[in-house]
């Protein structure tokens, strides 16, 4: 009877112990993935030390990057880190700056720039929580959020991200980004395209692109900009002039973004994504994320934007829209002196009859508000958890390829003729023909 006492007690503790372990590992996972939101918010760290910096380099800095859009700064010289932006959150009990850094980085520090009414600059240094964001591929390097917990009202000016508490002069400062004024009106889509590198070239591609956004009732698109051609970065500028286009600068150092892709993801786009979709908070009812090979058709006739689209769907924070490849029709003859077969979508009439699962491949049009983290294919936090896939015969995500595509093992496809576009063709054809000229004009006395 002993024996089976102490059996039955050691059992216990150990499945007691496993489970203590499991649980320890569910934590760490829901900590990476989801961020801080699940937790108890850290007391702030006010570390006491000097930071012995020129009051006035701050000062100087920070009126230098508020009259830009800013760009990468690195922590440190050891290419370890990088950060990009910085955002107050709604709450004012943070700031979230978005970066980039080796996905063993485990802590950093925030001096946190405070300016008064005569300029005199204070500052405080608290701990940075380092949040390392999902989809690096299994490279060294990963976007990230660096998590800087404030206390009390005041708000910063800027931050400075440090490695060590011993600083003789910050390697960067990021203005703190505040939330808007909600009496502003917001926009009710914005497009987030993902970074532009490796000398993107297709002008034809990107106008038709753009123009079709507009019709389904686009009114802004994020352009992060590494590397394209000359034509491309003017085509980019010509509707930055129109007021559809923000253009940022994505200049990393060549071993993040190159053509060989090793070290970091297509070029830190889950970074991007995610600035984007702060950036946008409070100014952008929804944002949206795909390609230039890339659209989201409403697959409803009567249906011409995503307003009379999603009208149809349930109110959610994320809609999801499946994949499907179309690829170019057999008979058409690309002609100079018919528009039409020039445009893609109405040369594009072939798809496979596969269409991806949810979070395959699929992209998203999400409420600003509602996000925490945004993935490629899809939401990793929000606010909530209203996540809604959109069926096919509503909406579908249209994904252009010339080249054959590599289905999963054990499908077979095959193509089909799909005319849901074809709505767009008329009014698309005089958009770009009319935008094509004014672009000539652009270039002309620019």
């Amino acid at each position: 009877m002993e024996i089976q006492t102490r059996i039955k007690l050691g059992q216990f503790y150990k499945y007691t112990l496993l489970s203590l372990v499991m649980f320890c590992i569910g934590c760490l996972l829901a900590y990476q993935i989801v961020g801080i939101r699940s937790f108890k918010k850290p007391v702030p760290a006010f570390i006491n030390t000097r930071i012995l910096v020129d009051p006035s380099s701050p000062r100087t800095l920070l009126k230098k990057y508020q009259s830009t859009n800013g760009d990468f700064q690195s922590v440190s010289n050891n290419n370890h880190t990088y950060v990009y932006s910085a955002y107050l959150e709604e709450r004012q009990d943070k700031i979230r700056v978005v970066g980039i850094t080796l996905n063993t980085t485990s802590s950093l520090y925030c001096i946190l720039w405070y300016m008064d009414k005569t300029n005199a600059v204070n500052s405080r240094l608290v701990t940075g929580y380092v949040l390392v964001l999902p989809e690096s591929h299994e490279h060294k390097y990963s976007a990230a959020f660096i998590i800087c917990y404030l206390k009390g009202n005041e708000v910063p000016d800027a931050v400075s991200i440090i490695e060590n508490t011993v600083v003789t002069k910050p390697e960067n400062l990021i203005p703190v980004v505040r939330p808007p004024d909600k009496s502003i009106i917001k926009q009710n889509f914005t497009v987030c395209l993902s970074p532009i590198h490796n000398g993107y070239k297709n002008t034809d591609e990107l106008i038709e692109w753009l123009e079709i956004l507009q019709l389904q009732g686009v009114s802004r698109v994020v352009a992060y900009l590494h590397d394209a051609s000359h034509n491309v970065i003017s085509v980019l500028k010509f509707y930055h002039s129109i007021g559809l286009v923000i253009i940022l600068p994505w200049t990393l150092p060549k071993h993040l973004c190159n053509q060989t892709m090793k070290n970091l993801h297509y070029c830190g786009q889950m970074a991007a994504l995610n600035d984007c979709v702060y950036r946008n908070k409070g100014h952008s009812h929804f944002v949206a994320s795909f390609d230039i090979d890339e659209l989201i058709i409403p697959q409803r006739p009567e249906d011409y934007t995503w307003v009379d689209m999603l009208k149809r769907l349930p109110n959610k924070s994320v809609y999801g829209f499946r994949n499907t490849f179309f690829f170019p029709s057999q008979h058409t003859t690309r002609s100079t002196e018919t528009m039409e077969t020039n445009l893609r979508i109405s040369s594009n009439l072939f798809r496979g009859d596969f269409i991806y699962g949810p979070g395959d491949r699929s992209k998203w049009i999400v409420r600003t508000d509602s996000v925490v983290t945004i993935g490629i294919h899809f939401a990793w936090a929000l606010t909530n958890d209203h996540v809604y896939t959109v069926p096919t015969d509503m909406g579908l995500l249209h994904h252009y390829r010339k080249d054959e595509v590599k289905y999963p093992e054990g499908v077979n496809v095959r193509r089909e003729k799909h005319t849901e576009t074809e709505k767009y063709n008329k009014q698309l054809e005089f958009q770009v023909t009319y935008i094509r000229k004014q672009f000539l004009n652009y270039k002309k006395s620019n």
